[in-house]
């Protein structure tokens, strides 16, 4: 039985009220049996003191009605009639003690048939509270029998769950200690990992460093060939002031100087002299700032034919170029400064600015300033 279940009526009430809420019997098995005796012997009592209450009026009722019948012969009639009576019914007097005789023969048999239903009851109350202690005592020990199993049961459960609670306690220790040593390794490994780190940001670094110079020399390769200019010189006269200038070659003397004057100055070794297929050698050329100076191995009015090409990558960064080109006396200046009679005597020559007296100029060369 259940905890909180009533044992009377079976219904269920909370673990802590002492009586059923059904039908207001206790709740503890101790003080049920003593109700349920208590109640059994009231019932007993009572049906015993009705059964001898009502045994008693029998026999008194009976009792009267023999008294009143005997009463009303001696009193009623007198003597006569009683003698008449017994005369005429043939009566005696010991027909009369026989009558009453058997009237409290009856009487003493009513009592003793009362007392035997009497004992009865009272046997059978006594049984029904046996029965009903039994009843209680036996739901107890069922009651203390589940109690006791629920408990093994608890017992049973608490031990497994502790045994488990040990194995999972004891494989997580284990694992804690394999992470804390792998831990350890990684810690030992920190001073490589932070080493590999810092080489690694160097190489980033480095290579972004990279980058940006590629791509600065790719911008700069893009502009320097997207400037890449070449110029064209017609001689149709030999002088063309601030243009360019024809000194033709005297007799015994080989090479022709041509001058000419373009915008910018070239990058040194990206200048190239061209008449129609022919690439002039590099060594018949050379440059002071933006004045070029050419020696031409033919005769100068072959130069009228076809023009000449120059074509070069200019070199924006030198702002001290020539303004002005012109012929006076035979020799050519450049911004006011003369230059030598190439292949002749020139004794008049003391040098200029850019070649200085006694070293000839360097061909395809940037002369000192």
């Amino acid at each position: 039985m259940d905890a909180g279940q009533c044992f009377q009526c079976e219904a269920k009430n909370p673990p802590n009220q002492s009586f059923c809420g059904q039908c207001g019997a206790p709740l503890s098995l101790g003080e049920y049996i003593s109700a349920r005796v208590s109640r059994e012997l009231a019932v007993s009592i009572r049906d015993r003191s009705v059964i001898e209450t009502e045994s008693a009026i029998n026999v008194f009722e009976r009792a009267l009605k023999w008294m009143r019948l005997a009463f009303g012969i001696f009193v009623g009639a007198g003597g006569v009639v009683i003698a008449v009576i017994l005369g005429v019914s043939g009566w005696k007097a010991s027909d009369f003690l026989k009558t009453v005789d058997r009237a409290k023969q009856s009487v003493v048999k009513s009592a003793d048939t009362t007392r035997q239903e009497i004992n009865k009851t009272s046997a059978q109350s006594v049984s029904d509270i046996q029965k009903a202690s039994n009843e209680a005592i036996d739901a107890n020990r069922a009651s203390a029998t589940n109690a006791d199993q629920l408990s093994r049961n608890l017992n049973i459960t608490a031990s497994r769950t502790t045994a488990e609670f040990k194995g999972e306690a004891t494989s997580l220790r284990a694992e804690v200690a394999s992470s804390q040593s792998q831990l350890d390794e990684v810690k030992k490994l920190q001073p490589e990992f932070d080493s590999m780190r810092a080489q690694l940001a160097k190489a980033t670094s480095d290579l972004a460093a990279q980058q940006k110079v590629i791509s600065s020399s790719e911008e700069f390769v893009k502009k320097v060939f997207s400037s890449h200019v070449t110029y064209y010189f017609v001689f149709n006269n030999f002088v063309e002031p601030n243009h360019s200038v024809v000194i033709p070659a005297p007799p015994g003397v080989k090479n022709s100087v041509v001058y000419m004057l373009v915008p910018d100055t070239p990058i040194d070794g990206t200048l190239q002299l061209q008449q129609k297929v022919a690439v002039q050698p590099v060594g018949s050329y050379f440059h002071i700032h933006n004045l070029i100076i050419f020696f031409w191995g033919d005769p100068a009015q072959s130069l009228k034919t076809e023009p000449l090409a120059v074509s070069f990558f200019p070199d924006k960064s030198d702002k001290d170029t020539i303004k002005s080109l012109n012929v006076r006396d035979g020799r050519v200046y450049a911004d006011g400064q003369p230059f030598p009679r190439f292949g002749l005597p020139d004794p008049d020559w003391k040098g200029n600015k850019w070649i200085p007296l006694g070293q000839p100029p360097k061909p395809n060369a940037k002369p000192k300033k």
